[in-house]
């Protein structure tokens, strides 16, 4: 019995036998609380207490709940009920099978402050986590070693959590997890993509928008000087594509521009709504996006001023291209008559419109997580 116990440095119980029941409750921890493959009788066992700062004032030393192989979840019942973290604190839970709420249980416990709650191959979606304080849910905090160093399996932690707290109709948290499991998904295609550190992040956008643009710029001087002769060899490069599409280089083409669309629709979507989180960040893209179209369309003949600027094939070719996407634009706002462009910037405006669209919808969805399911 350890009720009312204070542990001022490692509490190590890793390996022990306890024939009787084990009480810890309102135990504090000045340490690591360390249960790694104990044995239990199968009878209800009470894990309670704080885990808070050293009394010495030494904020840097590590203090944690370490569960890990722990044989009680299978021979008895392990309960963790009012343990609350420090600054500092740890909370791990590490390849443990076959948890569910009559062997695992977990109530009261307030993660607000601590440093890093670890969870590592183990089932989480059946369990129970009532009165549970996660505090702020993101990646440096939750499965920190996992998101860094295996984000897949980091993933499928994400999407359990996300999944448990479903089920206890948690959707606040829940929708946190969900930002989260985007987040391991989108590190998850960086590692396919092979692109690490912010210097390939970057390289990986420019080249990105670079080969959009290419694209749009083929696109619009197809469309605007289609004929039929010209669609044949299109219709044969399609063709052959697809009889192909699962040989190797053809194949493994599709997969990278999968992935690739994927994470940069990641990077959009983390940049401008926090995954869903924030109702505050696409309302701002929306202040800002407008601002910027306001200025564009008062601003024309300081445009073309800088314009002039520019090497003279150069400028020539972003003239000849800029007026190959407003043709391209144009189509699209011929279904609409009573829409004139008088400054010749349909395509400015389609993006405008397209982008706006795309904002005012994030902020709206952002909202209605805010009050309701």
């Amino acid at each position: 019995n350890f009720n009312n116990t204070t542990f001022h440095k490692k509490a190590d119980f890793s390996n022990s036998q306890f024939t009787k029941e084990a009480n810890f409750s309102n135990t504090t921890f000045h340490g690591i609380f360390n249960l790694n493959s104990i044995s239990l009788p199968p009878s209800s066992r009470r894990f309670e207490g704080n885990i808070t700062p050293p009394s010495d004032g030494d904020q840097n030393r590590r203090w944690a709940l370490e569960i890990e192989e722990n044989r009680s979840t299978r021979e008895g019942r392990l309960e963790l009920v009012g343990v609350k973290f420090g600054e500092n604190g740890e909370f791990i839970l590490s390849n443990v099978s076959k948890l569910n709420p009559s062997n695992f249980y977990i109530y009261d416990l307030d993660f607000s402050k601590a440093k890093r709650i670890e969870f590592q191959r183990v089932y989480l979606e059946d369990l129970k986590f009532p009165n549970v304080r996660w505090g702020n849910i993101n990646t440096n905090r939750i499965s920190p070693e996992f998101y860094r160093n295996s984000p897949a399996e980091a993933r499928d932690i994400y999407r359990q959590l996300k999944l448990a707290l479903d089920k206890q109709e948690n959707y606040i948290d829940a929708r946190g997890f969900y930002a989260l499991e985007l987040q391991a998904h989108g590190r998850e295609l960086e590692r396919e993509l092979r692109i690490t550190g912010w210097w390939g992040v970057s390289l990986f956008v420019i080249f990105y928008i670079a080969i959009l643009g290419a694209l749009l710029g083929a696109l619009s001087v197809l469309i605007v000087y289609l004929t039929p002769i010209s669609v044949v060899p299109l219709f044969l490069i399609f063709f052959i594509a697809l009889i192909f599409r699962d040989r190797k280089p053809i194949r493994s083409i599709i997969d990278w521009v999968g992935a690739a669309n994927t994470l940069m629709v990641y990077y959009i979507y983390g940049i401008t709504a926090d995954f869903g989180l924030s109702w505050f960040r696409p309302l701002v893209w929306l202040v800002a996006t407008v601002s910027t179209y306001i200025w564009l369309t008062s601003n024309r003949q300081a445009i073309k001023g800088w314009v002039k600027g520019i090497p003279a094939a150069l400028a020539s070719n972003l003239q000849k291209i800029y007026h190959n996407l407003n043709e391209f634009a144009k189509t699209f706002f011929s279904f609409l008559p009573n829409v004139s462009d008088k400054q010749d910037m349909s395509f400015i405006n389609l993006l405008f419109l397209v982008f706006i669209s795309y904002l005012v919808y994030q902020t709206i969805i952002a909202l209605r997580r805010r009050v309701r399911r």
